[in-house]
């Protein structure tokens, strides 16, 4: 029987096989010698990935091509004829209707298909959202996740919503091949739903991770993936974080934590996240504390950098390496630059964005989650109004009180306690 990987695909099946060989066979490539005659790839790094790119054939640097250049040719056919007939027999295999295959080099970013780029996803903690007591007896008390489409604005439906297995969702996450996790709150539970069972109405979640030993997982209010795959899980009930890599998410489970964090910890903590250097930013109620790569390679791993008295809700990265925070008590949203960060101390913000109004609302009501957009705007959701809101770069420039650019609010929304948004890339 076979068990599925973490890149979505059946571990022990001919699709795994076949791509596990293609891997294999352009990893033996970058060993062959290079010539400028032969059709080769090459690897190079794109945000900590794997990128394929070919380079021309000279006809004349052809004739006179090394026998290292030969092999490579050689190679590079028996890719594109075990490729093809990797397609043919996909053609021909059997599938329920409706299952769709995916193909992808391992590690390499997905996109997080069916919604379009730009959509917002919003994981609604429902009116029983009580930070890891009890389930509800229906969804509004228990929660879901809504995803609302790329141009939305005011009294906006979601285009599609997850019930199942939701119990106050108070997180989210997308692994590196395209899957979304969520965080339940109030059964402390860890669950996965598939790029594949992303297009389907309503799934089951495939994987649900609870915790080895009780309070494990005690209001697990953020998490994050790091470039391997691994994730980091802040639970704010026991003032922890936990690792768990990746093929402990591969099924359904109750694994012990592979690393757990508390150096440094004093207070409880409330989201995490990882700057581009791939150093680990975790925020307490009232401290951010930076742990370095080599510091999470080890087994009690100790903050290197402390910033007092700046604790928020949400952290997220711009790609210049500054920081935003989100205040939940203060309705205030505050940029760290990178210098600021760089060393232990208390900082005031470069930037302060506070509150105003927008028909009725106002534009920050206990600001929960953050997250960017690949132009660089700024959507945050608001737990104290059920609205979330998008700011432009140019209006979080300098500090002030700047309308948004748009608000999603409205019976329509079925907005209910807004917990957590991310923003498909």
């Amino acid at each position: 029987m076979s068990t599925k990987n973490p890149t979505g695909r059946d571990e022990g099946s001919f699709e795994d096989v076949v791509l596990d060989l293609l891997l294999a066979v352009q990893d033996d490539l970058q060993r062959a010698p290079r010539s400028r005659a032969a059709r080769s790839w090459s690897r190079g790094p794109e945000h900590g990935h794997t990128r394929l790119r070919r380079t021309k054939v000279n006809a004349v640097g052809e004739r006179r091509a090394s026998r290292g250049g030969h092999r490579s040719a050689a190679i590079v056919a028996l890719a594109v004829a075990a490729t093809v007939a990797l397609v043919a027999l996909l053609l021909v295999i059997p599938r329920s209707p409706g299952q769709k295959v995916i193909i992808r080099p391992a590690g390499r970013p997905a996109l997080q298909a069916p919604f379009p780029a730009g959509s917002v996803v919003v994981a609604q903690g429902g009116t029983n959202y009580s930070g890891g007591t009890v389930a509800g007896t229906t969804v509004n008390a228990n929660g879901y996740l809504d995803v609302y489409s790329p141009t939305a604005v005011g009294d906006a439906a979601p285009l599609a919503s997850f019930t199942k297995d939701m119990s106050g969702p108070v997180t989210l996450a997308f692994d590196p091949w395209g899957n979304l996790w969520v965080a339940n709150a109030n059964n402390d539970t860890l669950v996965e739903f598939t790029k594949a069972e992303l297009a389907r109405a309503n799934p089951v979640p495939s994987v649900t991770i609870s915790e080895a030993r009780p309070g494990e997982l005690a209001s697990p209010y953020g998490m994050v993936f790091d470039r391997t795959g691994d994730l980091w899980v802040v639970s704010n009930g026991d003032s922890l974080v936990y690792e768990f890599t990746k093929r402990q998410l591969a099924k359904s489970g109750s694994p012990v934590p592979h690393t757990t964090i508390s150096a440094g910890i004093t207070t409880q903590p409330d989201c995490d996240a990882f700057d581009s250097a791939g150093d680990l930013w975790v925020s307490t109620q009232d401290e951010l504390l930076e742990y370095s790569k080599a510091e999470l390679a080890k087994a009690n791993p100790r903050p290197t950098v402390t910033i007092s008295s700046t604790g928020g809700a949400d952290l997220v990265f711009t790609p210049a390496g500054d920081l935003w925070v989100s205040y939940y008590n203060g309705n205030e949203l505050v940029e760290l630059t990178k210098s600021q960060l760089a060393k232990s101390g208390d900082p005031a913000p470069a930037v302060t964005i506070f509150s105003t109004t927008l028909g009725s609302n106002d534009t920050l009501s206990e600001p929960f989650a953050l997250a960017l957009t690949s132009p660089g705007d700024l959507w945050v959701d608001n737990f104290g109004n059920n609205t979330a809101v998008e700011f432009s770069p140019a209006q979080l420039s300098k500090s002030g009180s700047p309308t948004p650019l748009r608000m999603i609010a409205g019976a329509k929304t079925a907005m209910n306690w807004p917990t957590y948004l991310l923003v498909v890339p």
